[in-house]
């Protein structure tokens, strides 16, 4: 089976037929290319649920989008109380740590949103961070993984026997994730046969 990762990076070619005549395909936050150029295919919906999280409850954003009710199945990817640990450190310590609200409950309850969800597990975080840091041992152990990422990973995890896609990824964004290592995971998977990385 062919899954599909679409992330939100503006897309200057058509991918319409990739991403809609695949098994299953999953979209991130609001997801700026449904519809045009990554068809409208939408399965699994991956939805910040930390800092982030705040946005999607105060502007109610997926309300009435025209896409909110496709998905099937809705994944936050922030587990409770990961940040609480991690969000105040500094690779030379941990400096006031502070705890970081979940707002996954919220963001369904505000948005109207039916799909079944869960969170993804604190064990699953702690894998996806163990592996960006065995590429490189400097990471910052207090990184966070983007959703993008976590995404991949769970995929992989959960179904290994699929072909893998991604499109509408560029490796940039909120500077709390460790784009370049990320970008690295993805090539060497890449070269590895493991997935294909669509250019936009």
């Amino acid at each position: 089976m062919r899954t599909v990762l679409v992330g939100n990076a503006p897309v200057t070619r058509n991918h319409t037929a990739l991403v809609d005549g695949s098994d299953r395909v999953v979209r991130f936050n609001v997801p700026a290319t449904w519809d045009r150029g990554t068809g409208r295919r939408f399965d699994v919906w991956v939805i910040a649920n930390g800092a982030a999280g705040r946005f999607f409850v105060r502007q109610r954003p997926f309300a009435h989008a025209p896409y909110r009710g496709l998905p099937g199945e809705i994944w936050f990817p922030r587990a409770p109380g990961v940040h609480g640990i991690m969000r105040g450190a500094r690779p030379d310590g941990f400096l006031a740590p502070r705890s970081e609200r979940d707002f996954a409950e919220a963001i369904l309850r505000e948005n109207g949103l039916v799909q079944p969800w869960h969170r993804l597990d604190a064990e699953f975080y702690w894998r996806c961070l163990e592996r960006l840091r065995a590429i490189d041992a400097t990471v910052d152990p207090t990184s966070i993984p983007s959703a993008g990422f976590m995404a991949l990973n769970r995929i992989f995890e959960a179904r290994p026997e699929d072909t893998v896609t991604l499109v509408g990824f560029t490796f940039e964004g909120w500077a709390g994730h460790p784009w370049a290592i990320e970008e690295m995971f993805v090539r060497r998977a890449e070269a590895a046969g493991r997935l294909t990385l669509v250019p936009s």
